[in-house]
């Protein structure tokens, strides 16, 4: 449960970063629909039993089995967009016990998206991906002692309208207003 936390964690802290992410890259081959076997774009109703978390930034995270499977990834999660339901971001996470490990991993995996979405550029540790206004971004991180292999699809202008109206709900809620104070 621990090292599901751990896990959940960092993909939440990659969501955070890779949310402002777009900037102008070489576009890709293939469009850029989702993973796993859901669409971004799409809406994503679970069960009732299913855990829904809120983020702080905003959109809800829904942990959710692979449809479809790749073998790169154990942790798969929906980020919604809280009215609508739309899928807005795709992430998937697998914990691994060296740095060895997660590199060749991580060669793997680029392997097979350079060759269906282009080369797409490495900075900041992140290698993106961009066709339109959709976008994959892969990293490695540290958390404690294991290496976690992440990954997320998104929809660029949802996450950030979807992000937008977090903003104005958190600021709707506070009770401020622009007018006020000035």
């Amino acid at each position: 449960m621990r090292l599901r936390m751990l896990v959940a964690a960092a993909a939440a802290a990659a969501l955070l970063l890779l949310a402002g992410a777009a900037c102008a890259q070489p576009i890709g081959t293939e469009p850029i629909d989702g993973a796993f076997g859901f669409t971004l774009g799409d809406v994503y109703v679970p069960d009732s039993a299913t855990d829904m978390t809120q983020d702080k930034g905003g959109l809800v995270r829904v942990e959710v089995e692979a449809r479809i499977h790749t073998g790169f990834f154990r942790y798969h999660a929906l980020w919604l967009e809280p009215d609508t339901q739309r899928i807005v971001q795709i992430t998937a996470t697998a914990p691994y016990p060296t740095r060895e490990s997660a590199e060749e991993a991580l060669a793997s995996l680029l392997d097979v998206l350079r060759k269906k979405y282009g080369h797409g550029v490495f900075e900041d540790l992140v290698h993106t991906f961009h066709n339109k206004e959709r976008s994959i971004h892969v990293s490695v991180s540290v958390q404690g002692s294991i290496y976690v292999l992440a990954i997320a699809y998104q929809d660029d202008a949802l996450v950030n309208e979807a992000m937008r109206k977090a903003a104005e709900r958190r600021y709707s809620i506070s009770g401020d207003s622009l007018g006020s104070g000035l």
